[in-house]
């Protein structure tokens, strides 16, 4: 990719933002941003709503507790704001629910803890075995 020249606003834009360091945090590169900004705003929302950028409501997410990382789907979505039930749906997400392939995840069974028998249990177990 050929780099930008100063003529072409992208070249502008570069050119401006090199010219000190965090420029973009400036009132006055503001305006040169905003036109950028709304490009970008709708880009992602293309993504979204393409789902090559997946979102996943904050409700849907809290539903994905303790997972297997290893099959963890929540880390690659986007967790919104917004409850699930009112975003645009993501087919790949949704059809895994429907489907049953991406499941929200959800505690694991405590393992399993034997309690030790009492002192008087051994007794008698002992008991037993010698007296039949």
């Amino acid at each position: 990719m050929a780099a930008s020249s100063p003529a072409t606003p992208l070249g502008r834009l570069a050119e401006a933002l090199q010219a000190q360091p965090h420029a973009e945090e400036l009132a006055q590169m503001q305006t040169m941003l905003s036109g950028v900004k709304r490009a970008l705003d709708m880009l992602k929302s293309a993504w979204h709503r393409d789902g090559t950028w997946p979102l996943i409501g904050y409700d849907e997410a809290a539903k994905h507790r303790i997972c297997d990382q290893a099959q963890c789907v929540v880390p690659y979505l986007h967790v919104s704001q917004h409850p699930h039930a009112l975003l645009i749906r993501n087919e790949a997400y949704e059809d895994g629910k429907r489907r049953g392939t991406i499941l929200p995840c959800t505690q694991p069974p405590p393992p399993v803890w034997d309690v030790e028998p009492d002192a008087d249990s051994i007794a008698r177990a002992y008991a037993a075995r010698v007296h039949p």
